[in-house]
């Protein structure tokens, strides 16, 4: 059996951080240096509402990293840490090993039954996998208690692509009009002609997170849309992680204990690509565990016809090699490229489950009908191209 708290105070929350890191299992977007950045940003939209679940011991072996939010559709509304805009990826149920279904089972019955959270109207939870068996039990439980039925939304999938065995055994599983993509690629960095470089210090990391911001806006506005950065909380959230991930040691074992290789790299990279002294190209990527996520791009438009971001993805990945990285992940976004480039898809999901209050499911409902009025009313030419673009934007999609 397992005792559920909620934390609705930042102190209270910082007294658990070394529990919180444990239960992170080394998975960057749910360590505190991630989502303690995203709250220090959007903190005016938000409140905590953290769930902690606690042994007879009172150990902490799971959490539950949520906040609440209001609107007069939806009413209260609970979301991960890290929604919106940041678009964290693969979050769930953080627990210790043989906690999972105990956990999910406590947080479900909390939700439904406490006389401390008869306020909220619905979850709305993005980023969960597919195969997410916690929260898949989760789900079942507090359904169970709500006489209530979770809406599934489709997220867009995420791509992941195995570096095992070098260079060269990574070439062999492309398509060869993949390999001559890079190849090319690779003869304009090794010529000279473009340079592909990594920050070695943070206040390098720092001066060039504005440059990666306007490259990145650059791309946007010649679409005629706002990009992530028009959004001055993104900016912020941007500022802070970099800073706290780079002071954040890369553990590199599944359980969060240092690894043997942690010491070879900081946990947050990023990356620039110059042509004739002009940035061309840049990337904020971050190590997780053992493979190298590529979170954001930007590409100058200028350059466009010398592929710009085609080299920086080789250099990406031709870092991540030298990191010792078994893969390079391209996370969450559907863009051709990832496929292209070897990367396997992954499901993700949003899912949508209201309280038992009858007011609560009349809002969710009220807020599902309209979704689907604003996609039905959209006519077939616009609806593919600005569902496609604002999917891409919002999810701060790499180019």
């Amino acid at each position: 059996m397992l005792r559920v708290e909620c934390i609705r105070e930042l102190d209270s929350l910082d007294s658990i951080k070394n529990d919180w890191n444990r239960l992170s299992m080394g998975m960057t977007m749910r360590r505190p240096s991630w989502l303690m950045s995203w709250w220090e940003a959007y903190q005016e939209s938000y409140r905590l509402y953290v769930l902690i679940a606690r042994s007879e011991d009172n150990q902490v072996r799971g959490m539950m990293l949520l906040a609440e939010t209001n609107n007069l559709l939806t009413g209260s509304t609970l979301v991960f840490m890290g929604s919106g805009k940041v678009c964290s990826d693969e979050q769930g149920i953080l627990c210790e090993r043989g906690y999972g279904m105990a956990a999910a089972d406590a947080f479900a019955n909390w939700l439904s039954n406490s006389s401390e959270c008869k306020s909220w109207d619905n979850l709305n939870l993005d980023g969960i996998r597919s195969n997410d068996r916690v929260m898949q039990r989760f789900g079942q439980t507090l359904c169970s208690k709500t006489q209530g039925i979770i809406t599934y939304r489709p997220s867009p999938y995420c791509w992941k692509a195995s570096l095992d065995g070098g260079i060269e055994t990574y070439f062999s599983r492309l398509s060869k009009r993949a390999r001559k993509i890079l190849k090319n690629a690779s003869t304009e960095l090794v010529s000279g002609r473009s340079q592909f470089h990594v920050a070695e210090s943070l206040d390098e990391a720092q001066r060039l997170l504005p440059e990666i911001s306007r490259i990145h806006q650059m791309r946007w506005k010649e679409r005629g849309i706002d990009g992530c950065f028009t959004e001055k909380k993104f900016t912020n959230f941007l500022e802070k992680a970099t800073k706290a991930l780079w002071d954040d040691p890369c553990t590199l074992n599944q359980d969060g204990s240092k690894g043997m290789n942690s010491s070879l790299s900081n946990r947050v990279h990023i990356a620039t690509l110059q042509i004739g002294g002009q940035s061309a190209a840049g990337a904020i990527c971050f190590r997780d565990r053992n493979s190298l996520s590529v979170y954001l791009t930007g590409m100058n438009p200028d350059f466009a016809d010398v592929k710009p971001g085609w080299q920086l993805l080789y250099g990406c990945i031709r870092h991540a090699i030298s990191l010792q990285c078994d893969s390079i992940d391209f996370l969450r976004g559907d863009e051709e490229y990832k496929g292209r480039l070897g990367a396997i898809p992954s499901m993700q999901q949003r899912w949508v489950i209201p309280s038992r209050r009858w007011l609560s499911k009349l809002r969710v409902a009220t807020y599902l009908a309209a979704s689907e009025v604003k996609s039905w009313w959209r006519s077939p030419t616009i609806a593919t191209a600005t569902t496609s673009a604002k999917t891409t934007a919002n999810s701060v999609e790499r180019t």
